[in-house]
């Protein structure tokens, strides 16, 4: 449930920074938490609310990025992207209208060798969620208490 209130609170900032009347926010935001399918899906420990959340973030962000396009901002976007992306691979289909944004605003400074650099490392840093797990397997992890496979693909 606090994945699914960080997402209205996050939403209520994007529509502030987007100039929505306080009816039209209202109305999104008031039919978004009721909504039945987002409302069951903030009672289960599930992937898909802290998504909503990061994928506002990640619009927040680049609203914030348009208003002074720096390129540690835009780092923050990258950063946001990558924990996203570490959470749900849905994150992947944000990206094409993420770079398309960013491109269409201020393409001289994020072409920028700077930019570039520091947006790769905020992105790989993002991603470095996805070096947990084999790193846990070669620490001899025991992820499965309930058996293992041998070496024959035997269950045991």
């Amino acid at each position: 449930m606090v994945n699914a209130a960080l997402t209205v609170a996050l939403g209520e900032r994007i529509l502030r920074r987007l100039n929505v009347g306080s009816w039209g926010a209202l109305s999104a935001l008031g039919l978004l938490a009721s909504a039945p399918h987002f409302w069951a899906l903030s009672l289960i420990a599930e992937v898909y609310t802290l998504h909503t959340a990061l994928m506002a973030a990640i619009i927040l962000a680049l609203l914030r990025w348009s208003e002074e396009p720096t390129s540690r901002r835009l780092a923050a976007v990258a950063f946001l992207l990558g924990i996203s992306a570490g959470n749900h691979a849905a994150t992947f289909l944000l990206v094409p209208g993420v770079v398309w944004y960013v491109l269409t605003r201020a393409p001289r400074r994020v072409l920028a060798p700077r930019a570039l650099l520091s947006v790769s490392a905020a992105l790989l840093a993002g991603l470095s969620v996805y070096v947990y797990l084999p790193l846990r397997y070669a620490g001899a992890a025991n992820f499965n208490y309930a058996g293992f496979y041998d070496a024959s693909g035997t269950f045991v």
